[in-house]
Formats: C-alpha cells, sequence, structure tokens
C-alpha cells in the first residue's frame, strides 16, 4: 500500500474505535491525522520542468553520459525521480532532493544495450517530502541516439572464433559432401560407427548390431560464376592485397582439396568473359582468367532489389545488343545439374543475382553465394572520421538487403579475416 493510503487507513480505524469504544482520545487523534493528510494534500501543487539533454551518438554497452536540468517553479519541496523506460537502454534511477524554486543540474548515465537508432523514454515523478504524495512530471529530451556497434563485442566474436569458415559455409549451403536420405547397405556395427545410425529393428531380428551405410553425395563439378567488371574489382582491391585473386586461389585450392573438379566463368556487367570447364592448378586458373586490378573507390551503397529499369536495360542493349545481364549470360553456359558458387557483391545488382539465381534453379543446379562485402574490406586509413555515419548508414542498407537476398538464395558473407594470404604465396 502506499503511504498515504495506510495513513488513511490508521485515521479511519482510530475514529471507528473512537465510536465504538466510545473514546474521545482515538477520535481526536483519527480527526488530527485526517487534519494533517488534508492540509499536506492542499499544499502539495508541485510545478517543475525536466530537460535532459542526450549525446546524438554513443557506443554499445559503453557508459553514454547525459546531463539533467531539473527546475522547481513551485514552494514544495521534495525528490525528483527520473527513471530510463526503453528496454534498449539500461540505466539505474536517478534521484535528488530538490528545495522550493531551485535550479539543479544533474548527470545520468545511459547504457545501450544494443546498436542502431535507439530511441530512450524517461519517466519522472515529483515526491514530497514525507513521502505521501507524488505527480508524474513531463521530460523534455532527444528522441533518438545512434549507438554504434562496440569494438569489445567485435574483439570478442574475432577472438572466439576458431579458424575462417566462409569456404566450408559456401561448400555446406552448396549440398556438397551431406549423406542423404538413401542408404546403401546395412553392415555390422564397428568401433568407432555412429551408434544413432544403428537399426534397431535389423539388429533385433539378427541379434547384433546393425548400421546402416548412408550414400552421399557424388563429386560433382563445381562452377564459379566471377564478377570482373570494374565496378566489382574496385571493392576486392587496395593499395598492398588484391583480394579476389584471394578469393578465387582460395576457393579452387578448398573445392580441389575434397576431390571436386572446379570450373570457372567469368562476366562483367553486359557479357561473358571466359569459361573454363576445368581450370586445374589454382595458379593457371589466375593466369587464364586474366583478372586485372581496377583503381578507384567502392560502391558501398547497396543498389535496390527490383526489376531493372527501362534506362538501364536500353544502355544493356546498346553495349551488348542485347537486355541480358552479364551474369545471366553466365548463368545460361553452366551445365544443367551443376553446383554453381557465385563470387559477387551482393549490393551492386541484386535483381540481376536473382534473375541468374532463378536460371540456374530451373536448370536443376545448386547455388550459393559467396558476397564480400566491400565495408569489410576497406582499410582504416582510407575512412576519414566525417565518413563514419554515411559507412554504418550503408553497413546497415547492406545488412537489411543481405536479409531480403536469404529469402532467395543461400549467402555466405565474406571478409578479410576469411582469405589466407599464405594460399597465393605457396603457388
Amino acid at each position: 500500500m502506499k503511504p498515504a493510503e495506510v495513513l488513511l487507513s490508521v485515521a479511519g480505524v482510530l475514529l471507528a474505535g473512537s465510536i465504538i469504544l466510545v473514546n474521545p482520545a482515538a477520535g481526536v487523534a483519527g480527526a488530527a491525522i485526517i487534519a494533517y493528510y488534508s492540509m499536506a494534500r492542499l499544499s502539495f501543487s508541485p510545478r517543475l520542468e525536466v530537460l535532459r539533454r542526450i549525446p546524438q551518438r554513443g557506443t554499445e554497452l559503453e557508459p553514454l553520459l547525459t546531463e539533467v536540468e531539473a527546475k522547481n517553479l513551485s514552494e514544495a519541496s521534495g525528490y525528483l525521480v527520473l527513471r530510463e523506460t526503453s528496454p534498449d537502454i539500461f540505466a539505474r534511477p536517478l534521484k535528488a532532493k530538490i528545495r522550493p524554486r531551485e535550479h539543479k543540474k544533474l548527470m545520468h548515465t545511459l547504457i545501450p544495450q544494443k546498436k542502431g537508432v535507439l530511441k530512450p523514454e524517461a519517466k519522472a515523478e515529483f515526491i514530497d517530502m514525507t513521502g505521501l504524495f507524488r505527480a508524474e512530471v513531463p521530460v523534455s529530451e532527444e528522441r533518438e541516439i545512434t549507438v554504434f556497434p562496440s569494438q569489445r563485442r567485435i574483439r570478442e566474436a574475432l577472438t572466439t572464433r576458431k579458424e575462417p569458415n566462409a569456404f566450408a559455409e559456401a561448400r555446406s549451403a552448396l549440398g556438397l559432401g551431406l549423406e542423404v536420405l538413401d542408404f546403401d547397405e546395412l553392415r555390422e556395427f564397428l568401433p568407432g560407427d555412429d551408434v544413432r545410425k544403428i537399426d534397431w529393428k535389423a539388429s533385433s531380428r539378427l541379434n547384433k548390431l546393425i548400421v546402416k551405410v548412408f550414400k552421399r553425395e557424388a563429386l560433382s563439378e563445381v562452377y564459379l560464376l566471377i564478377n570482373v567488371d570494374p565496378s566489382f574489382r574496385r571493392e576486392m582491391r587496395n593499395r598492398k592485397t588484391d583480394y579476389l585473386t584471394l578469393i578465387i586461389a582460395q576457393t579452387v585450392a578448398y573445392f580441389q582439396k575434397f576431390g571436386h573438379i572446379v570450373g570457372a566463368i567469368t562476366y562483367d556487367s553486359h557479357s561473358v568473359r571466359k569459361v573454363l570447364n576445368d581450370v586445374g592448378d589454382p595458379a593457371r586458373a589466375l593466369a587464364h582468367l586474366e583478372i586485372s586490378p581496377q583503381p578507384g573507390r567502392p560502391q558501398i551503397t547497396p543498389s535496390p532489389v527490383g526489376v531493372r529499369s527501362e534506362a538501364a536495360r536500353k544502355i544493356l542493349k546498346i553495349k551488348s545488343g542485347t537486355s541480358t545481364s552479364g551474369i545471366e549470360k553466365a548463368a545460361l553456359r553452366v551445365p544443367s545439374n551443376s553446383y554453381v558458387l557465385i563470387i559477387d557483391d551482393v549490393g551492386l545488382h541484386p535483381g540481376e543475382i536473382i534473375a541468374a539465381v532463378k536460371i540456374l534453379k530451373r536448370k536443376g543446379s545448386n547455388v550459393a553465394v559467396l558476397y564480400p562485402n566491400p565495408i569489410r574490406f576497406l582499410r582504416k586509413d582510407e575512412v576519414s572520421p566525417d565518413e563514419l555515419e554515411g559507412l554504418y548508414s550503408a553497413y546497415r542498407a547492406r545488412k537489411e538487403l543481405l536479409r531480403k537476398m536469404r529469402t532467395e538464395v543461400p549467402v555466405v558473407e565474406l571478409g578479410p579475416k576469411d582469405v589466407f594470404r599464405k594460399v597465393v604465396e605457396r603457388l
């Protein structure tokens, strides 16, 4: 119960007792309590102005100091209590004594619990000195904070990551090396066999443990569809490292390690450039594909998902004589029922990638996309402090695009940490 309710209850009990027991002293005490309560209630008319100034930017899981300015415009003394109610922001309640006509400045610490654009929601109330009465006080404040990812969280994620695994994810997305539901034979259980594969029905009939030996996917050819358009080459090149050559060499070597024959088809915005049915050695693949670096700044902001505009179709038709894009032409060159890994930036032309994926699926192929995110390949010295906010907005837009693309095709995001430089150094 609230203190005021307790006080009134006590007064009521005293008045009732004075009537029942004919005790004037109890009646006087009850009347005195009610008189005190009435005078305190009439004198309680607080008028406060509360302003909370919040920095526009913060960092995930790091303290963010805010300034609270409170003005008591009334003659009432009491306590100002400020609480943060947003579920995305942690803050301890702020409580401070404020006298009549006092102008007070306080500091309140907020801790954003996640990255993104957060909306703080503060609620304040004024409590009189006796604790009997309280009133809500409106709070003026900034309604949005842009919270950047925590460097500590990023470092923790990097230390817990055991090894670069984007290529393993790509192989898994293609369904290569996985067991199918059809089993090849039944045989007696041997040490080291998986107990989950025991056929209990056959074991009970033969009175010995029998396991199912499942078929495995055939070591089919894997085709790499590689974007070599200048717009993509700019993203995969900085002053020291040509990442696309590293990615191609490592991808070829990775699939060949498992016994797959690797083919490659390169394309640009409007045509197919090179076709190799068997690339052979990774060094030979790089030589035959003739991949050359392209200087310039990459496209950071992703293009929208959708049908290509009429103007873009006309430009493409002027360049190549047809409105079909290079990646769609490359998809048409892939044999049916193949395993296809597209190495491209989904942010450059997501609509064309989806169109190529649909062509490949109609041909019975298994498709996945290896997506080198250009933002993750930028060097720190290439980014100025003024560009950070725009870069973060582009990063969020790319994350949303990636979510949409994954409803159409498996997409494996790739960063510099996934690439072994020693792969090419050993060639």
